[in-house]
């Protein structure tokens, strides 16, 4: 953690024409330092607090995706994070600083990529396609639009097309690279344009398109829902009707009918009644500059520990290291904070166990507790702010997820003991102390559950944030 100084220099009084000129100025011991902060730990000389300056204090963040839920009926009420027993989360719950917050509120569709961009202050025209392409290491030609792809089944309707599966009921990676192929050699450009794919396997897949004469405008990407956001319903109410996207609702609707000829989906549809039969663009944008993450980690130098390939690339155009989280998830963490000063580990509950009933969900959450956080607390070493915040909620009984107010819970470790985060010097930290606990709660916290949306106010992004990098 970083320590200032400020001395107090009783210079020369100077003539001046304010009535202040009857006290002395007051000046910090470095030029840099311009505002005094206060720091209730010791005065020290100017060289003590240039070599103090350097040192960051390290940064573990832990955004624990799904973790968050609805009631269930048959747990009374309650949900299934509250009836798991996490004795390591609801103490860094207690002995910190805990809250809940709601970081993807809003019309935008609750995603990683969402996030991503709230939290580390990115630009919003940074889509989710140009991530899987720098995740993929693909860069777009100047002036190139990245689009994800999907197969999708959709299933006409009565009076509407309903998307019936977005993953278009299963398809290989063989089968993938193989419709691309196809689309590409029955899908004509028009004049002017220029388009390419790139198979992510599976059902997914990159569209890189291009236009000659006008660039594409923020117009263009705007409409498509994502596929899985959609399931059963009309996609009608879910796809652009600004001119400028018109393009690209063609290019949906032209793949169906180059789809309905191939040879293989036409055999597979007719054995197993449904199969691809379309393709689904969405989470397109123009190649952007991202901001670099250590701009928005206090200058720290940042990793991410994930195996999403969204948050990969995000990673690689922010300038952040990137580790895979492996067996040993404590130690891959460990071995990331001794090498960085901020460090970001992406857990998703479904990683842990592929749940789909209320009782696995409750295994998964209760085995990240004990074989992970546990063991962190163990093994980590040297002092460390701890974040374990989850994003938004995940209801296991829909399957859906839900722009939730959910819970966070922040502590500053030593190796030993976990304690309230101190904040930043000045006024605050001031206050702080007439008032006793230096921000300690007074209340007695529910544990971390989505109780702590009940029990208390939502906190903002920039609050959390502010209380992560202060200090």
């Amino acid at each position: 953690m970083p320590v200032w100084c400020c001395s107090l220099t009783r210079r020369r009084r100077r003539t001046c024409k304010t009535r202040s000129r009857k006290f002395p100025a007051l000046t910090s011991c470095s030029p840099l330092m311009r505002s005094f902060v206060w720091s209730r730990t010791a005065w020290l000389s100017c060289d003590e607090a240039s070599k103090g300056s350097s040192l960051m204090q390290k940064i573990l963040m832990v955004l624990a995706r799904g973790f968050a839920d609805r009631p269930v009926v048959d747990f009374d009420g309650q949900t299934p994070l509250q009836r798991a027993r996490t004795p390591a989360l609801d103490r860094l719950a207690g002995s910190g600083y805990s809250g809940a917050w709601a970081p993807l509120s809003g019309d935008a569709y609750p995603s990683l990529d969402e996030f991503l961009k709230k939290f580390f202050d990115s630009s919003g025209a940074l889509s989710a396609g140009l991530m899987l392409a720098a995740a993929a290491d693909i860069s777009p030609d100047e002036g190139e639009a990245v689009f994800r792809l999907n197969f999708v089944c959709l299933k006409p309707g009565a009076t509407s097309v309903v998307m019936l599966d977005p993953t278009g009921f299963g398809v290989t990676d063989e089968e993938n690279r193989e419709l691309l192929a196809y689309l590409e050699r029955h899908l004509p450009p028009d004049e002017g344009e220029s388009f390419r794919f790139e198979s992510l396997g599976g059902c997914e897949a990159l569209l890189f398109y291009k236009r000659a004469g006008t660039p594409l405008s923020q117009e263009s990407f705007r409409g498509f829902s994502p596929p899985y956001a959609i399931t059963g319903n009309p996609i009608g109410d879910h796809m652009p009707v600004a001119e400028a996207a018109r393009r690209f609702v063609h290019f949906v609707n032209d793949s169906q009918m180059v789809l309905s000829t191939h040879a293989g989906l036409r055999e597979k549809a007719q054995t197993r009644m449904f199969a691809a039969n379309s393709v689904w663009l969405w989470g397109g944008g123009l190649a952007e500059e991202a901001v670099r993450v250590s701009e928005k980690t206090g200058g720290r130098d940042a990793a991410l520990i994930t195996d999403s390939q969204l948050a990969k690339g995000f990673a690689k155009l922010g300038g952040a290291d990137v580790y895979e989280p492996g067996g040993e998830v404590s130690a891959t963490v460990s071995e990331a904070l001794s090498r960085h000063d901020f460090v970001c580990l992406i857990e998703d509950v479904d990683d842990v166990s592929p749940w789909r009933e209320p009782e696995e969900k409750i295994d998964a959450i209760e085995r990240f507790d004990a074989e992970f956080m546990s063991s962190l607390l163990k093994e980590l070493s040297g002092p460390c702010r701890i974040l374990v915040a989850a994003d938004c909620g995940f209801c296991v009984e829909s399957q859906e997820w839900a722009a939730d107010a959910v819970p966070f819970a922040m502590a500053d470790f030593d190796g030993e003991n976990l304690t309230p985060p101190k904040r930043s010097g000045g006024l605050a930290a001031l206050w702080e102390m007439i008032r006793g606990g230096e921000g300690k709660q007074k209340k007695p916290t529910p544990g971390f559950s989505e109780e702590l949306a009940r029990s208390g106010r939502i906190y903002s992004v920039d609050a959390v944030k502010k209380r992560l990098f202060s200090g």
